[in-house]
């Protein structure tokens, strides 16, 4: 009989660390005590458990142990004790199953644990076992690895769990290495029937705390699939691969190949049509992303409220009722934006509109709304549309074919319904083209779709049972059917299938970069790119294959039917379910909004799109068939006197001198100062001016005077020793043999050349040449200075400008170059027949600097197609080709009021547009709004403002103050604008026609204005009044420039520009009004250009007290004619008010509006991720 000594002891233990040195000093007290009692046998109960120490019999060849009142057991051969150590020592074995209080949180059942970086569960007591060797009183743990034969514990009198898995504690952490799961029956083969199989046994080839692992995980999902086990049941099992499940996962991914097969075949085609290629992409201009545009947007309105709130702030800061008046303010801005119902249905709309545009032209949605048409309206600028001519002529086609497609998916449910079916559809989709996505690649994206769904379902398959051997869902810590659970299902499903698609797409898409000079690496860089992509999409679709093959190789069978009910529901959901889903969603306007519904025949406002342009055939026929009355052609000769900013330019840096308009103040002077005493003065007679093409030929010398090689020339345009360098085409010294251009030039003007030698600190050395010497062209050779012995061989001819005769009836003589000049004057262009003044062909010049040349045989007297085309210039002996281009936009010569033929001596007056056009058409392209009572330096700023694209234009209001005209003519130049006309009613308007005989006594600054003294009649109203048709002058232009573009494949349309004043004046001119309202009928882009210095609540107070009942007129008569036009004048105010608050919503947001419309923005994003 055994002797068994038992103690009882305490303690309390803290963390793993502890537990651990606490158990060693508890096992070595137990062996002391066994050695000191002299039993074979003792067992110790202390905080941590019972701790058993035996004292091993050598002479037997296995030594069984086990622990009284615990499963707990050891059998342990006496082959795999180690042979070292002293053959007299005396050997103990310790046995502790860690059943106590100070284990319970850390080592006990259900206590939770870290393995191979994730979280695991103890499923019973963890169990230590160590061996002690004895020499001399002196007891040492004696350590065991690799035993050659196995040792087996048992933790657990419970039969194992599939998914429990043997483990041993090392340091802190858990590890499986050289620990499995025994079964009985391999203990029994080597035991016998005399051991206690029962329960859960481990084999070990070494000692130390031993524990079965539970993975959480694995509870949840069945992603055990992916364990080593479940992956040998895919070469285990011979017969998964030719079941239903498997054959049905052939025959899709076949399916999904074949259609990336089809994408392909959709590229090529794409490519063979010449719609987009990849050297597109390479551009000039430095492309600028939506983000970087949205921070300059917002960075820049930003900068403007902080002035535009610290200005209010101080002038408001005395006030008691601040707070009632920031309620006011933001109650009023609430105007802004649409509730969350109209955002919706606009949104909603602008889809459907998409998708039956995208079906009719074949082009994806996508392409379409980043560069055509979204629900903010027409895209400005770009890229895609300038490099791909296709492209541009596809945009200007949808110009019809958008309303169109509004009115024919709106007019039907139906049409609707299977309108967003076929749009919403994966396959379909595919043969539509996106320069962005490739079709084979969006066929890729979709496979990993579809095989993303599928591996998402295996993994969650089976939610109410296990449809897999291994798998517990009982065990499974988060309750199905709870939020965690849904948390836990989502996060996977984002893992599986959104981001690596997000990811995949990403690699798909191509966008704009700047082109370097090796285009070839940039196109390589392309297709390294390209290839990222298929590297990345096909390790994500074999990841998918790999789940789902796992997950069918460990399926039972009688679960095979639950599968393909999952499979089918996939599929199904991915080509019918969502096309369903978004046909609802669709209709929900009609739900949701019934009664703020637009009718079939009216599209939103910010849609842009112009419904008149359906009834525009039936139009233009009526118009042809209609004879052009006296109102029809002043309106078309008003469209023609645009001015360009060239022109504007070259007028400012006139006005400080005194022949034009010596009380001219850049601070104080108003525009109406500026029209009664330069404009009108200034445009009594027409004023010839002419284009040239100089072309520098040669710089020699007789006589060392400079190194010919370090020379630059530079050249300028002067009047009065003011330089004009806006009039020449070229920035920067001139090279010798290449033809530049000097623009608008006069007879009071001259061409200085000036010849500077870089080497050396010496004077330059000029040559001027006067307009009077090259006016019919001139090629000569000429010293550069009196006796310098410098010569300079040049060639002007003449390009673009006014008849020849012109110079003759104004008294002005051209003058022969003198024989001393070493060089023959030389003509280079004929008379031609002399053109009316005032009734010319209706033309205009192009915004490019692309000039018809004209020659000897142009004699068809019709000068206004000189510059009518942006084309190759006409043939030097072809005057036909003229005369055609004139035709084909209605160029003909208007019939001569009765009232404007006067006798010889008496002096009509034009337009200033007129007088600086050769009384040649000059067609807008920017209509200008403007007050007269605006300070005429903010009115020029406002307009170069808007070529330069800038929000404000205060910077360049500082520029013309300090007189820096060539500093601004540098950026307009740089801009490609300084060509640009505008229609800007000051400069457009004959106001010799109207007002110039009946002036204040003196003006703004106390000058005093000298009436006009013409002879031209006028009109104040009627036919022949220019006062009263801008809004039919609009509607001309509009259409003119739309058949022009049409015919030019150019993307050129009608804009408004709006100059707004610092105290927001402009709101209470009649006209102005009027013609803000006539611009958004005509679906014009407006933009509106503010000084910065403006204040938010004077603008504010201006747009919601506007009545136009109460607008101002210079005329009585003017403001009854606007207000006869509105049938109800309190509706019109209310659409006046929305629609300038919502130009206005850059420059009126605040913080205050960001967070009051945080919310609808969130709902509206949440229901378009739903579609």
């Amino acid at each position: 009989m055994t002797a068994t000594a038992t103690t009882t002891r305490t303690l309390t233990v803290a963390d793993l660390a502890a537990v651990t040195e606490s158990l060693q000093a508890e096992t070595a007290s137990v062996v002391e005590e066994l050695l000191s009692s002299g039993s074979q046998k003792a067992t110790t109960v202390t905080a941590m458990g019972t701790v058993t120490a035996v004292a091993l019999n050598i002479s037997s060849s296995v030594i069984e142990v086990e622990v009284e009142e615990s499963p707990a057991a050891v059998i342990l051969p006496q082959e795999a004790l180690p042979v070292q150590g002293n053959p007299d020592a005396e050997r103990i074995l310790t046995v502790v199953p860690l059943t106590g209080e100070a284990t319970k949180t850390t080592l006990g059942e259900g206590s939770k644990a870290k393995f191979g970086g994730r979280s695991v569960e103890l499923a019973v007591d963890a169990v230590d076992v160590s061996v002690f060797e004895v020499l001399g009183g002196q007891s040492s743990e004696l350590s065991i690895e690799d035993a050659p034969s196995p040792i087996f514990l048992r933790l657990s009198g419970r039969n194992p769990e599939p998914d429990w898995r043997c483990a041993y504690l090392d340091g802190e952490v858990w590890s499986r290495e050289g620990v499995r799961l025994a079964s009985a029956a391999e203990i029994s083969a080597l035991y016998g029937d005399s051991v206690n199989t029962s329960g859960v046994w481990c084999a070990t080839t070494h000692l130390s705390i031993f524990g079965v692992l539970l993975d959480t995980l694995l509870d949840c999902t069945n992603l055990n699939v992916l364990s080593q086990e479940g992956l040998e049941q895919v070469f285990r099992n011979t017969t998964w691969w030719t079941l239903l499940p498997a054959v049905s996962l052939w025959l899709l991914t076949a399916a999904l190949l074949f259609l990336v097969l089809v994408g392909v075949a959709q590229d090529a085609k794409m490519r063979r049509a010449g719609f987009w290629r990849d050297e597109y992409f390479l551009t000039e201009v430095a492309p600028v992303s939506v983000t970087t545009e949205m921070s300059r947007a917002m960075s820049s309105t930003s900068r403007q409220m902080s002035r535009a709130m610290s200005w209010m702030t101080a002038g408001n800061a005395e006030k008691s009722d601040e707070d009632v008046d920031s309620a006011v303010t933001r109650q009023r801005i609430r105007t802004l934006r649409p509730n969350l119902r109209q955002q919706l249905q606009e949104t909603l709309q602008c889809q459907n509109t998409l998708r039956a545009a995208a079906r009719l032209h074949g082009l994806h949605g996508s392409t379409i709304q980043s560069h055509i048409w979204g629900q903010t309206g027409w895209v400005q600028g770009s890229l895609a549309v300038q490099r791909s001519p296709l492209l541009k002529k596809l945009v200007l086609e949808m110009e019809v074919t958008l309303p169109s497609m509004y009115l024919a998916v709106h007019s039907s449910c139906w049409a609707r319904c299977w309108s967003t079916c076929l749009g919403m559809h994966p396959f379909y989709e595919l043969f539509q083209w996106d320069i962005h996505v490739s079709a084979a690649k969006r066929a890729k994206v979709t496979m990993d779709s579809f095989l993303g769904a599928l591996a998402f379902a295996a993994i969650f398959f089976s939610v109410d049972g296990s449809a897999v051997a291994s798998r517990r869902p009982s065990e499974c810590p988060v309750a199905q059917g709870s939020v965690l659970w849904y948390m836990l299902a989502s996060s996977v499903a984002v893992l599986l299938n959104s981001l690596p698609c997000g990811l995949v797409r990403s690699l798909a898409h191509r966008s704009f970069v700047q082109a370097i000079a090796n285009h070839r690496r940039q196109l390589r860089m392309r297709l390294f790119w390209d290839a990222a992509f298929w590297a990345v999409g096909f390790c994500l679709s074999i990841l998918h294959l790999l789940i789902i093959v796992a997950f069918l190789a460990n399926l039972g069978e009688e679960h095979e039917w639950k599968w393909m009910t999952s499979f089918a529901f996939v599929v199904l959901r991915k080509l019918f379910v969502v096309p369903l889903l978004a046909c609802i969603i669709s209709l929900g306007p009609e739900l949701l909004c019934s009664a703020c519904m637009a009718s079939p025949r009216t599209a939103p406002k910010s849609f842009g799109l112009d419904m008149d342009l359906l009834d525009e055939p039936e139009a233009e026929a009526g118009k042809e068939l209609k004879q052009k009355t006296p109102w029809d052609e002043k309106v078309d000769e008003l469209a023609g006197r645009g001015i360009t900013v060239r022109q504007l330019l070259d007028f400012y840096s006139l006005l400080r001198s005194d022949e034009v308009m010596p009380g001219f103040d850049p601070v104080e002077s108003t525009t109406h100062d500026v029209v009664r005493q330069a404009i009108i003065p200034m445009s009594l007679s027409i004023h010839p001016c002419r284009a040239f093409q100089v072309v520098l030929r040669g710089l020699s010398q007789k006589r060392k005077v400079i190194d010919l090689h370090a020379a630059s020339i530079y050249c300028t345009v002067l009047r009065d020793a003011v330089p004009k360098p806006w009039k020449v085409g070229v920035c920067g010294p001139v090279e010798l043999g290449e033809p530049f251009f000097v623009e608008d030039v006069v007879a009071e003007e001259a061409l200085q050349l000036r010849i500077q030698d870089e080497g050396t600190d010496e004077g330059a050395k000029m040559l001027t040449l006067s307009s009077r010497v090259f006016w019919n062209g001139h090629q000569t050779e000429l010293e550069v200075g009196k006796d310098s012995g410098l010569f300079l061989s040049l060639s002007i001819s003449l390009w673009r400008g006014s008849n020849i005769s012109d110079l003759e009836e104004e008294g002005i003589t051209t003058v022969d170059v003198p024989d001393e000049h070493y060089g023959q004057g030389k003509a280079m262009l004929a008379d031609r027949s002399k053109v009316d003044v005032e009734d010319g062909a209706k033309d205009g010049r192009s915004q490019h600097a692309q000039h018809a040349q004209l020659g000897p045989a142009d004699s068809c007297g019709l000068a206004a197609c000189v510059a009518c085309m942006d084309q190759v210039p006409a043939s030097v002996g072809d005057p036909q080709a003229c005369i055609s281009q004139v035709e084909l936009f209605g160029c003909s010569s208007a019939p001569v009021d009765n009232d404007e033929q006067s006798s010889t001596g008496q002096v009509l007056g034009f337009s200033y547009a007129t007088t600086v056009n050769n009384a040649e058409p000059q067609m807008a392209i920017r209509m200008v709004t403007h007050s007269w009572g605006n300070k005429f330096t903010y009115l020029l700023s406002a307009i170069f403002s808007d070529a330069l694209e800038t929000e404000t234009y205060d910077g360049v209001a500082d520029l013309l103050r300090h007189g820096k005209l060539d500093h601004l003519a540098q950026k307009l130049r740089n801009a490609g604008k300084l060509d640009v006309p505008y229609w800007v009613c000051a400069f457009s308007v004959n106001q010799h026609a109207g007002i110039c005989a009946t002036p204040p006594p003196t003006d703004s600054t106390g000058y005093p204005i000298i009436p006009c003294r013409c002879s031209r009649a006028k009109h104040f109203s009627g036919d022949l009044s220019e006062m009263n048709k801008f809004d039919d002058m609009m509607a001309y232009l509009k259409g003119y420039l739309r058949a022009k573009s049409i015919q030019e494949l150019s993307h050129i349309r009608l804009q408004q520009v709006v100059a707004m004043e610092v105290n927001f004046s402009l709101l209470t001119r009649v006209w102005c009004v009027a013609e803000l309202v006539e611009a958004d009928n005509l679906h014009l882009t407006q933009t509106i250009k503010l000084h910065s210095g403006a204040s938010q609540r004077s603008c504010l107070d201006k747009i919601m007290d506007l009545d136009v009942a109460e607008a101002q007129a210079s005329f009585p008569a003017d403001k009854e004619l606007v207000l006869s036009k509105i049938e109800d004048i309190p509706a019109f105010n209310n659409r006046l008010q929305n629609l300038l608050l919502h130009r206005l919503e850059g420059f009126l947001g605040s913080r205050a509006v960001g967070a009051a419309n945080c919310l609808d923005d969130v709902i509206l994003a949440v229901l378009q991720v739903m579609m």
